[in-house]
């Protein structure tokens, strides 16, 4: 009797055991031809109207089609040595300058902190600083006699 129960249990419990899949479907990697599905959409359009319900059917029926499309997930990857070379100096490139800015703004912090000494006026001798004087004076009459806008100002 209890052997019999055994393997009545252990028979029912099989039927319970997720079975794997003997072959691997390629149904939804590949594209579906619409092109029968159009062709009966437009022609029902043509004989019942755009608006009809029976286009109408029909046309959802093509965009259903459509956008079950799945073959671009199952593409593979591109492979192209030239374009993975240029990502490659570009990301080489954008590191150079993000280290290179880096730098900038670390000097630039740095030159914050520095102050400037006021510029003595002692590097323009006596005679210099009095030609200067005699060309601004010059220069003022001349634009209050012709006006500030004019050649001789």
């Amino acid at each position: 009797m209890k052997l019999i129960l055994a393997s009545l249990l252990t028979a029912s419990a099989w039927a319970f055991v997720p079975s794997m899949p003997r072959h691997v479907t390629t149904a939804l990697s590949e594209r579906l031809d619409s092109s029968d599905a159009i062709q009966a959409a437009l022609d029902a359009s043509k004989k019942y109207g755009a608006a009809s319900p029976e286009a109408r059917v029909l046309w959802d029926i093509v965009e259903e089609m459509d956008s079950a499309d799945n073959t671009a997930a199952f593409k593979p990857a591109v492979v192209d040595e030239e374009y993975a070379d240029k990502v490659k100096a570009l990301s080489q490139l954008l590191t150079k300058t993000k280290d290179e800015l880096d730098m900038v703004k670390s000097l630039a912090d740095q030159l914050k902190g520095v102050k400037l000494a006021k510029p003595t006026s002692s590097s323009v001798s006596g005679s210099e600083d009095s030609a200067l004087k005699a060309a601004l004076d010059d220069a003022r009459s001349a634009a209050e006699a012709h006006g500030k806008d004019s050649i001789e100002a």
